[in-house]
């Protein structure tokens, strides 16, 4: 339609904006279509197309021309009483192969290979039914609802490739081509798309009946103009959804981003807390396993002794440890200062061995260590 539209606006110019200077609205009639033309009708209900329908393959059988009908059952069925409340001989025509009824799905099925339309098999098939029809008739016309089957299943690549090889066929046979399409069909972002590229596939394209009800020039190019305003309005409602369709996504990744954050923190926390739990358990462990120990009485003074300064050496670690926890704040702003000395590590093996021999004994675990001498390291 846009090229009808340009055209119109040509006019305009031409006239000073004039509707009264032999302007004349888009056409929107089939009547004057060429014998090799193809053109889209759209509807917005199936009486509008049965009516269209009827008077194109009408015109066709009253002018001794063939007629070649590829339609839903209900379709031809809606067809061919039509024709006959108008007179036609259906039957007659039928049967000398003046008028050829053929399934829309059937047919679509039997070129379709990979949820596309095979070129070979579509020119053999459908090329096929208009050399019969056309035998010894000056014309053919032919109706086909086989893309609108295809763009209501949601197959928009396959609708256009048809149209496509319905436009190479004419180079090959001469046949005047009418497709429809239920305007229904285009709701929504990515059917609306698609129709520019169903326009673009024929050479005349005629609106639905709620545009070619309006009588007159005047009324027709008034529509026009309101359409082109509602476009514009539409195509800036449209950008403006997507500029907050990408401030929600980067909204909703933000906070998914914050959301991992805050559970990374919350497992880090976790295991923080598990370690210092068990590092205040191993040296309170031992304090009040070798207190339970000297509670009895029956050690000599040096294993009383040795008791003793575990229990004061594991003390003092857990000082050691409460003390850096309350000076937590150090480790977090990255300002730890760590005292590195000499270690002997048969003192740090014999200090684990204090820690666990209490609750060893209890279980009548003895344990007896080796312990060679080592240089001292660094740590």
């Amino acid at each position: 339609m846009s090229t009808e539209v340009n055209h119109v606006a040509s006019i305009v110019a031409e006239t000073g904006g004039s509707a009264t200077a032999g302007l004349l609205a888009p056409r929107t009639g089939w009547g004057e279509m060429g014998e090799s033309e193809h053109f889209v009708q759209f509807y917005e209900d199936d009486a509008f197309l049965l009516e269209t329908l009827v008077a194109f393959v009408g015109a066709a059988l009253g002018a001794g021309e063939a007629a070649v009908v590829v339609a839903t059952r209900e379709h031809r069925e809606d067809l061919e009483t039509r024709l006959r409340e108008k007179g036609l001989d259906v039957t007659a025509a039928v049967a000398c192969g003046q008028l050829v009824l053929s399934d829309a799905a059937d047919t679509l099925a039997k070129f379709m290979a990979g949820g596309s339309p095979h070129a070979g098999l579509f020119a053999g098939l459908i090329g096929g039914l208009i050399a019969r029809a056309a035998e010894g008739r000056p014309r053919v016309r032919v109706y086909g609802e086989m893309v609108a089957l295809l763009w209501a299943e949601g197959n928009y690549d396959a609708a256009i490739r048809l149209e496509g090889l319905w436009n190479d066929l004419q180079q090959s046979h001469a046949f005047a081509l009418f497709c429809a399409y239920p305007m229904g069909g285009f709701a929504g972002e990515g059917p609306g798309r698609g129709l520019a590229d169903v326009c673009m596939s024929h050479a005349r394209v005629i609106p639905a009946e709620s545009y070619t009800a309006l009588d007159g020039a005047d009324e027709r190019l008034r529509e026009i103009t309101l359409l082109q305003q509602k476009a514009r309005s539409l195509e800036a409602e449209v950008a403006e959804r997507r500029r907050a369709e990408e401030r929600l996504r980067a909204a909703l990744s933000n906070e998914q981003a914050a959301r991992a954050e805050a559970e990374s923190a919350t497992r880090l926390k976790d295991e923080f807390l598990a370690t210092v739990s068990h590092e205040l358990r191993t040296p309170l462990s031992a304090i009040l396993g070798w207190s339970a120990i000297l509670r009895t009485g029956k050690f000599d003074q040096t294993s009383v002794e040795q008791g003793l300064e575990t229990i004061e050496r594991n003390a003092r670690a857990q000082a050691q440890l409460i003390e850096d926890l309350l000076d937590v704040s150090r480790i977090i702003t990255g300002r730890l200062r760590l005292d590195r000395q000499p270690v002997d590590p048969r003192v740090l093996v014999g200090a684990a061995i204090d820690s666990i021999r209490p609750a060893a004994e209890a279980k009548g675990v003895r344990i007896d260590s080796r312990l060679d001498y080592v240089n001292p390291i660094v740590c």
